[in-house]
């Protein structure tokens, strides 16, 4: 097999900083939407990190990825139903919508989820995550 080089290009606008966050609590021009479980997006669990306190970012929307994964077959559930999913918090094919988790990773699963039932969107996450907003000061 034939090696190949290849040459990572980081597109900037796909990542949200902290301060591209807090400026949003203001500014409103994306929604944020937390992959968590609604417990810990709600301040009701503690998180299971050291260092960070429970809760959520202000104004954000709660859609815990696992409700988007099929249990028996561990793929996603049918589009119709990922749909409903994001209609019900809220999210009807909107283009800014950021995505964020506990650390960074299930935001993309997200992410990749509303990028199939919106061929408009181009998967954003904020990947400092609840555990760079909600660290301990």
């Amino acid at each position: 097999m034939k090696k190949k080089k290849y040459k990572a290009k980081k597109i900037s606008r796909l990542v949200k900083s902290k301060d591209e966050i807090d400026k949003n609590i203001t500014e409103k021009k994306f929604q944020v939407v937390d992959a968590r479980s609604k417990n810990r997006f709600l301040g009701l669990e503690k998180e299971p990190r050291q260092g960070v306190r429970s809760g959520s970012i202000q104004n954000s929307y709660c859609l815990p990825f696992s409700e988007l994964i099929d249990s028996e077959n561990k793929t996603f559930i049918k589009k119709n139903l990922i749909k409903e999913k994001f209609t019900k918090i809220g999210i009807n094919n909107e283009k800014n919508i950021v995505f964020s988790c506990g650390s960074g990773i299930t935001a993309a699963v997200l992410g990749l989820a509303y990028s199939m039932i919106n061929d408009k969107y181009l998967p954003v996450v904020y990947d400092g995550s609840w555990v760079e907003y909600g660290k301990i000061k």
